[in-house]
């Protein structure tokens, strides 16, 4: 049976160094989480996103790779929503319906 309504991909930006076990890193991939590797392309975009919203290089990374992969930055985050709104690609948790 065909599954119906929007599909959702989900990726999490990889800390600076891998997850410490092996078990970890079976744990994300099992949960549909593809690792996205850190790179300098992506690290200077993150930096000039979190230059112009005067955000934290954390927050940005999320945001910066939803644009990278034409995706959308889910947060719960009220304030950094505020400031991004503008930049588009991010949405609040209540909001979001995998849309």
């Amino acid at each position: 049976m065909k599954k119906s309504g929007p599909r959702c991909k989900k990726f999490r930006a990889a800390p600076a160094r891998a997850p410490s076990t092996p078990r970890a890193l079976r744990a994300l991939l099992q949960a549909g989480i593809a690792l996205a590797e850190p790179n300098p392309m992506r690290a200077a975009a993150t930096a000039q996103l979190a230059a112009r919203l005067g955000a934290t290089f954390y927050d940005a990374s999320y945001h910066a790779l939803a644009l990278e992969r034409r995706g959308v930055f889910v947060t719960a985050d009220e304030r950094y929503l505020q400031k991004a709104s503008a930049v588009g690609a991010v949405r609040h948790v209540r909001a979001w319906r995998g849309k």
